[in-house]
């Protein structure tokens, strides 16, 4: 049987394990005890680990007089508004052309005495670069030109004032137009109207020959003094061309055929005419009219209007370009204004869809297309 040990003689034996030159406590510097030294690792590695991981050390007495927030350099960044190489933190710019790089290197040279080489390499910059000087603008006269024009037709964007320039005789190519339209921000931010579409899309038949199909609607403003306008509008679908823009304060459904009557002393009828559910067009005198005249009236489905998509174009230019820009004081002022604007739409804008041509330069092509036709039918080919 075991004989249990006192109390004196466990404690001597656990003063004698923990002593340095013990066989067992593996802390002296060659023993060799019973607890496994750690691989490749001599003895007094622990003793210089006490040594770094003292209560109060240098560390911990610098956190705690910076007041335990930000160290030292921090503090001094974030209390002084100067950065590197003398500029204010905050108002730096990101380097991202030359020319903001030559202002850098130039900086560095004035002042701080920097060479040009040392100050390149400090900003990113090559030497050349920024010796280079650069050439005379060419693009002086065009872009008077266009920043002239952008004024005067304030809604036309880039593409219409690249084929008014082309017309005029200018040759440039439509990016350097494009570029210079950008650089003078010239550009208009429009919020246009999300357009969501759930059914099949059909293109609308269009026509080949003149006064084959019209399209006519109503479209109000006002005056000044707030009081109403109506403008009836109408338009040929083969050419794009606007026949007639009637303003007045009321119009009814006799009206409408007394302006659609004034159209014959200089140009033939339409076959169709496309035009919405409204009570004007529903009437009997307009009904009658019809008849009489041997035209066909088409209605659009209520509640489609894109059935008459092309007049629905038109009077969107005719809103932006025209009755936006306008301050009506009366309706003969209305009426020269809108008069003007109709001339200008037929013989002077470019049409995109027509390939850049102006409506009345389509419609004398068609009408001499039309001529040859029927020269051709009259003498039997």
């Amino acid at each position: 049987m075991k004989e249990r040990r006192t109390k004196s003689e466990e404690e001597a034996i656990r003063r004698w394990s923990d002593h340095p030159d013990s066989a067992g406590s593996g802390i002296g510097d060659f023993g060799e005890g019973v607890v496994p030294k750690a691989r490749n690792e001599r003895c007094n590695v622990l003793q210089l680990a006490s040594k770094i991981w003292r209560h109060e050390c240098e560390r911990c007495q610098a956190f705690e007089v910076s007041g335990g927030g930000e160290s030292a350099f921090e503090e001094v960044a974030s209390g002084s508004d100067v950065g590197k190489g003398g500029f204010a933190v905050g108002f730096i710019k990101k380097m991202v052309e030359p020319d903001a790089r030559r202002e850098v290197v130039d900086h560095f040279q004035s002042a701080f005495g920097y060479s040009e080489r040392r100050a390149c390499c400090l900003a990113g910059l090559c030497r050349a670069t920024h010796r280079y000087q650069p050439r005379p603008d060419r693009n002086v006269a065009l872009r008077a030109e266009l920043i002239r024009l952008a004024h005067r037709k304030r809604k036309y964007g880039s593409p219409r004032l690249y084929l008014l320039l082309r017309r005029r005789g200018w040759v440039v190519n439509h990016k350097r137009v494009e570029r210079l339209y950008r650089k003078e921000g010239l550009a208009l931010r429009r919020r246009r109207k999300k357009n969501r579409f759930t059914g099949d899309r059909f293109p609308m038949p269009r026509p080949d020959h003149l006064n084959q199909q019209w399209a006519m609607d109503f479209i109000h403003d006002r005056l000044f003094n707030g009081r109403s306008i109506r403008c009836l509008a109408v338009i040929d679908i083969a050419s794009r061309c606007s026949p007639l823009i009637h303003a007045d304060h009321s119009i009814t459904a006799k009206d409408v055929t007394r302006v659609l009557d004034s159209l014959r002393l200089h140009r033939s009828l339409p076959d169709t005419i496309t035009v919405d559910n409204g009570p004007e067009f529903r009437s009997k005198e307009m009904q009658r009219w019809a008849q009489e005249r041997g035209v066909n009236l088409h209605y659009i489905e209520p509640g489609k209007p894109m059935q008459n998509g092309f007049i629905e174009s038109f009077l969107g230019k005719f809103r932006n370009e025209c009755l936006n820009e306008e301050w009506f004081t009366s309706l003969a002022h209305a009426r020269r204004r809108i008069k003007d604007w109709q001339q200008e739409y037929n013989a002077e804008r470019p049409h995109s869809a027509l390939g850049g041509q102006t409506p009345h330069e389509v419609e004398l092509k068609l009408f001499k297309e039309e001529n040859e036709r029927s020269n051709l039918l009259a003498i039997g080919l």
